[in-house]
């Protein structure tokens, strides 16, 4: 069973507007077919921080949770589909730098934000991988707030196999470009297509 997200009352709304369409443009894009040797649970190892290209920050979250499938690979076992992310367990919460609460949200129960990782290098040397984690949906994972709503993908990120540590380094953003709920666009700070940056690593479970 999937954990719960931790979901603000106010941001049901902002989450219906965009699965709705989501799910819509969903049906017209097929789903990339990759055979899974196992599965992963993880979570992050302390406060997560997203910062724009100017350095300043968009959101923290207390921790985040991802789980998905994992393909063998000449490094080992190497984390391929990530079904599932949110801001979960232990009251984990997400806000932004005025306060605001959020959420992020992506994988298949919500039909946003399921990612493939694909290698893109590898040092023996040192065990480390170089993967880059591109959306399968129409949305990326997004992070959703009364006043802030963008989704992201192109996802840099290393693995290090001998720790089973999977840390995002950048991504791509899109700012929504529907209205919020407070009748704003996008999120303040965010540009579209910008590289936003992340502290943010996760100690995977492989099963």
């Amino acid at each position: 069973m999937l954990p719960t997200p931790s979901r603000p009352r106010a941001l049901t709304r902002a989450l219906v507007g965009v699965l709705a369409p989501a799910a819509a443009l969903l049906a017209l894009a097929p789903a990339p077919a990759h055979a899974a040797d196992g599965r992963y649970t993880s979570d992050t190892t302390g406060v997560v921080t997203v910062r724009n290209s100017a350095g300043q920050t968009i959101f923290t979250c207390t921790s985040l949770y991802q789980q998905g499938t994992t393909v063998s690979a000449t490094a080992g076992q190497l984390p391929r589909k990530a079904d599932y992310t949110a801001a979960v367990r232990n009251g984990s919460t997400c806000q932004r730098p005025n306060g605001e609460q959020g959420m992020l949200i992506g994988g298949d129960i919500a039909s946003i934000g399921i990612v493939y990782y694909t290698q893109t290098a590898y040092n023996p040397a040192t065990g480390v991988v170089s993967l880059i984690g591109n959306k399968s949906t129409p949305y990326g994972i997004s992070y959703l707030s009364d006043g802030c709503r963008f989704d992201f993908d192109k996802i840099i990120a290393t693995y290090t196999v001998g720790t089973k540590s999977l840390k995002y380094i950048s991504a791509t953003a899109r700012p929504y470009t529907t209205a919020n709920n407070d009748g704003s666009i996008g999120c303040p700070g965010v540009k579209a297509n910008e590289t936003i940056t992340f502290d943010a690593e996760f100690k995977l479970v492989l099963s």
